[in-house]
């Protein structure tokens, strides 16, 4: 069976989707060895891979990598770990975000958003915010500040920037104490 994947589906998204989906394959699987129409195969230890288990320093974003990139990184590490970037900040370690959902934007950014730096949130936009990556803006449309609920890109940014000067987002992932 070939399962496609959403473009914005996060892996909890996807495993919960694939657990609904195997009952029945399994079901028919059993009732096959029974019938003896279903034969087992070995798998080929050579081609056979081992996945570690993913630490929350894995899922700390790098603004500097491709949108797409992260993109993706975002969607892999939802729900557990959880993509994690840090506030800009000129005292210290800024504030721990999880970025939980983000979409490829479809603006122009050449005509519409002036480019910044990695990291740099370049607009709040009716969606989210757009945060520059390495080859253009990211599309952060769900976030979670440190100790709080999920909540919209654009709610936190409204709130975090009253002054209406823009912070942006550490580039270099530094791991530190949760």
């Amino acid at each position: 069976h070939v399962v496609q994947i959403g473009e914005n589906e996060t892996m909890g998204e996807l495993t919960q989707r694939l657990s609904e989906a195997v009952g029945p394959l399994l079901v028919n699987t059993l009732v096959g060895m029974v019938e003896g129409t279903v034969h087992p195969e070995v798998q080929s230890h050579e081609q056979a891979t081992h996945a570690p288990k993913c630490a929350k320093e894995d899922a700390l974003l790098n603004w500097a990598e491709p949108a797409e990139i992260l993109h993706r990184k975002i969607r892999g590490f939802n729900p557990a770990p959880g993509a994690a970037t840090f506030l800009r900040s000129d005292n210290g370690p800024g504030e721990r975000i999880k970025i939980l959902r983000a979409q490829k934007w479809s603006g122009n950014s050449k005509n519409s958003i002036k480019a910044g730096l990695p990291g740099d949130i370049l607009a709040i936009i009716e969606t989210g915010i757009l945060v520059q990556t390495g080859d253009g803006p990211l599309e952060v449309t769900s976030l979670q500040p440190a100790g709080k609920r999920e909540m919209p890109a654009r709610d936190w940014a409204l709130g975090c920037f009253k002054s209406g000067v823009l912070g942006g987002f550490q580039t270099q992932p530094t791991p530190q104490p949760v």
